[in-house]
This record gives structure tokens, C-alpha cells and sequence, in this order.
């Protein structure tokens, strides 16, 4: 999976191999001014103070890690219940 920005278009490509059979899957979205303006906040925030630059990276680290526990806690407790692919 490959997310990319490029002249305003936001472009995410999931490519699929089955068998020796590939298959691409893309998707355009007009929404590169948000890549933009949040690559310029950021910018700011670190020009601002850098410790509070340091708390936003924090607080991405932790919503991450969050994700992270929720996606294996999620699926031990789907392996407890008995849904497994075999």
C-alpha cells in the first residue's frame, strides 16, 4: 500500500498479488491542500517551541501505540471466541 501527495492530488495504490496475478487499485483524491496545510501547521508548531512540537509527537506516539494494543487486543479476543481463518 503506498499513500502519495503529488500536485495536489493525494493518490493511494494497493497492489495485490494472487497467483502470479497482479492487481492494482488506485484511488485519486483531490485533497492535497490538506497534506499541504498539515505539513504547514506542523511547521509552525516546531517553529513555535520545540516542546511543544515535542508533545504533539507524543500525543501522535501514543494515539499509534493505542491503535496498535486495539488491533491485538481485538484479535486475541477474536481468536478466544473461536474466529480464526484456516
Amino acid at each position: 500500500m503506498c499513500l502519495g501527495c503529488v500536485n495536489g492530488d493525494c493518490r493511494l495504490t494497493l497492489t495485490v498479488t494472487v497467483s502470479d496475478n497482479v492487481s492494482e487499485l488506485s484511488v485519486v483524491s483531490s485533497v492535497g491542500w490538506l497534506c499541504s496545510l498539515v505539513s504547514v501547521l506542523l511547521t509552525a508548531v516546531n517553529m513555535i517551541s520545540v516542546k511543544l512540537s515535542m508533545k504533539v509527537q507524543n500525543v501522535f506516539t501514543y494515539a499509534k501505540l493505542f491503535a496498535l494494543v486495539l488491533i491485538i487486543v481485538t484479535g486475541t479476543v477474536q481468536l478466544c471466541r473461536g474466529m480464526h481463518c484456516t
